[in-house]
């Protein structure tokens, strides 16, 4: 584990918190837990650290739509999935990189601009071996292969049981019904446990592989790797790609939305405006050096 990556830099546990002091460093010293996120409001300043569902968790899940505001962020893996790959930037494959998105869980409009702040972080933390981006995570025209096979790819299990109220079985027949249905071959790809996360096993090789027209994701930085990867992705809830991802019910009326490289470039720079080193978040105060 690296440094920033322990939790002894900040000292919080997953799920809901309160500002009660400075709003940096992200800490236990700035930050309680919140277990009635229903009655705060929008003078309060609220982060979502990760997922309360968990036994060191900040008490039961409290779903976002509770909110009747939005000065909340919500905190968790980076919408770049490569940024946690191992690399110059980050050598020990560590989650030293998050999300950090305001007020909803997966960054749907842009907010403000990250490309020159996240490649002078690269830079810094690869000791000058990676100076841009697209050195870790390059971009590519979004293409419709053939033949006609789709890869749903599945969240873990307590994302569909806590926020949408259904089990990952009942979803994934679903949509994979409704893809059969339009004559697609259908496989299906299982969030890989941590020991299987690693260069070799992640979803972008099995994408180049060029086997597959399109993925099927929900509520997942998995369409993004998709469109990073040149496949196109149809979502069928919320997603992180702007207006890359192809929505369900615009597929299903026979469009798929094909960006070019400048596109997803651009809509990159959107997501990175939105994450951040834990060294920027995490830094100064009692339990951050």
């Amino acid at each position: 584990m690296s440094y920033w990556a322990s939790k002894d830099r900040h000292g919080l546990l997953w799920g809901w918190h309160r500002c009660v002091g400075d709003q940096f460093p992200i800490c236990r010293d700035n930050y309680v837990p919140c277990d009635r996120i229903a009655e705060t409001t929008e003078q309060d300043v609220l982060i979502k650290f990760g997922n309360e569902w968990g036994k060191s968790d900040s008490g039961a899940f409290q779903h976002p739509r509770l909110i009747k505001h939005d000065n909340w962020r919500f905190l968790d893996n980076p919408e770049i999935p490569q940024l946690l790959w191992p690399g110059a930037h980050n050598p020990a494959g560590a989650k030293d990189w998050v999300r950090f998105v305001p007020s909803e869980l997966l960054t749907s409009q842009h907010t403000e601009s990250g490309t020159q702040r996240i490649n002078g972080l690269l830079k810094h933390h690869s000791l000058g071996k990676i100076v841009e981006w697209q050195q870790i995570a390059p971009p590519h025209d979004v293409v419709a292969r053939r033949p006609k096979r789709a890869l749903i790819v599945c969240l873990s299990e307590p994302n569909y049981r806590f926020y949408y109220d259904t089990t990952i079985s009942a979803w994934t027949q679903h949509w994979i019904k409704q893809l059969q249905s339009l004559g697609y071959e259908v496989e299906v790809r299982q969030k890989p446990g941590r020991t299987q996360r690693k260069l070799g096993n992640q979803l972008s090789d099995q994408l180049h592989t060029g086997k597959y027209q399109i993925t099927v994701s929900q509520h997942s930085v998995a369409a993004m790797e998709s469109i990073l990867a040149g496949v196109p992705a149809v979502v069928t809830g919320i997603h992180g790609t702007g207006e890359l991802g192809t929505p369900w019910e615009e597929f299903a009326q026979g469009n798929l939305r094909l960006p070019q490289q400048a596109e997803v470039e651009q809509w990159v720079d959107t997501l990175l405006g939105n994450t951040r080193h834990k060294s920027e978040i995490f830094s100064g105060g009692t339990y951050a050096r």
